[in-house]
Order: structure tokens, then sequence, then C-alpha cells
């Protein structure tokens, strides 16, 4: 399975809570897990998902088109203690 462009422009938005589906869960998981990780669970992480570490890694040191939305930065609102897109009516 590869990442969609969609989600590897929008890291950012996805970890903070946006999304439902399967890459989404697994952005935030990323997110969670690879800060902590050992050299030998990273290598299993790498292995099993490498375009999505590779485009979580590239949002967390800054790269790319996405960057780390602050509350009530654009349409994000802070719920929960996640960052979560405004409803729309």
């Amino acid at each position: 399975m590869s990442i969609s462009d969609y989600d590897r422009r929008h890291v950012g938005e996805i970890v903070h809570g946006y999304g439902t589906w399967f890459t989404a869960d697994l952005l935030r998981a990323l997110d969670t897990l690879l800060p902590h990780a050992d050299e030998t669970n990273r290598a299993r992480l790498i292995a099993a998902f490498p375009e999505e570490v590779a485009a979580y890694e590239a949002w967390a040191r800054g790269d790319g088109d996405a960057s780390r939305p602050e509350p009530g930065e654009g349409p994000w609102m802070e719920r929960d203690g996640v960052l979560v897109q405004e409803e729309t009516s």
C-alpha cells in the first residue's frame, strides 16, 4: 500500500485529528510510536510502512507543505486536547 498524495500533503492535519481512514490512524500511531522507538522497532516500522514513515518524518522535521497548526489558526480548533478542523454548516 502506498500513501496517497493527499495524505502526504496533509500529515499535520491528520496527526492532529483529521480523518478516519486507515492511513490517518496509522500516521497518528506513528506520531506516538516513532519518537519513543528504539532502533530495532523503528526499523520494523520502516519495513512495514516505508512511505508513511518517510512522510511523517518529513512533516516532523518541517519539510514539505504541511506544518503543525496552532489552535485557532485557520480552520483548526482544540477539542479534548486534539486539534480538529472546525465544522462548517
